[in-house]
């Protein structure tokens, strides 16, 4: 659905959710920004509240709720998957930086201590794609300094303050972009958001999706709601722990 669109009533039973393709530069700020028009595009009657933050210039695949149960289930138990762009280059030399060796593909997957007492992180899966060759720079020297765009896709649960680009500078690639392409079960792909800006409701297939393994369901069905009295406030507020959340509100 684009943010014109008019939105589906939401459901009655059961939780409601919407999937949201973020754009750059929209910080994660339900105040200014933009993002609270698309909540109340999504619901006029009951905004909900994006689980987690995406940074200013991080895209990709958001979930919306005003349920608090699978709010900390997002956050705390489900994986993510993002694609980072890094760069590399080579000098005339012999001298370079490229792609991510093996060695640094071990590194990751085996993790790292964060700073600021946040644990340990790494991550669960890493796929190296295709690079591609830049324009190259002449260097002050006169030496000529070829330049690679390389990816890989990326899948972590810890949701710490810039995991993702903090796991790639400890093994000396700075992120250039990042977009994140799954939630749990869910991905832009099979939900069809194929431009930022779109979003769409949730089916409750597709929220059965989100809830995999989630350890405080309690066995309770996919209908099955608290009292609102049962929800404390910081389960719905949304900016909690996220593969890169931490960033204040106005997006620094």
């Amino acid at each position: 659905m684009a943010p014109g669109d008019e939105p589906d009533r939401p459901q009655e039973d059961g939780v409601t959710a919407f999937a949201f393709f973020k754009p750059r530069p929209m910080i994660t700020d339900l105040t200014k920004g933009g993002m609270g028009d698309v909540a109340r595009k999504m619901c006029p009657s009951c905004p909900p509240k994006p689980v987690g933050q995406l940074d200013r210039c991080t895209t990709g695949l958001m979930i919306f709720t005003t349920n608090g149960r699978l709010t900390c289930h997002l956050n705390a138990h489900v994986a993510k998957s993002y694609r980072a762009w890094y760069e590399g280059w080579i000098c005339s030399d012999g001298r370079c930086n490229g792609e991510l060796t093996d060695v640094q593909l071990t590194d990751l997957l085996a993790g790292i201590e964060l700073s600021r007492d946040d644990g340990r992180a790494r991550f669960e899966s890493v796929e190296r794609c295709e690079g591609e060759e830049m324009d190259p720079v002449r260097l002050p020297s006169g030496e000529l300094l070829r330049k690679f765009l390389y990816s890989a896709v990326v899948s972590i649960r810890c949701g710490k303050f810039h995991v993702v680009k903090r796991l790639f500078s400890s093994v000396g690639k700075g992120v250039v972009r990042l977009q994140r392409l799954s939630v749990a079960g869910l991905t832009l792909e099979s939900l069809g958001l194929s431009e930022p800006g779109e979003f769409l409701e949730l089916s409750s297939e597709q929220c059965e999706l989100l809830w995999d393994r989630c350890p405080c369901r309690q066995g309770l069905p996919l209908g099955s709601k608290r009292d609102s009295s049962q929800i404390a406030p910081d389960e719905v507020s949304g900016p909690v722990g996220d593969g890169e959340s931490g960033e204040t509100t106005d997006g620094k």
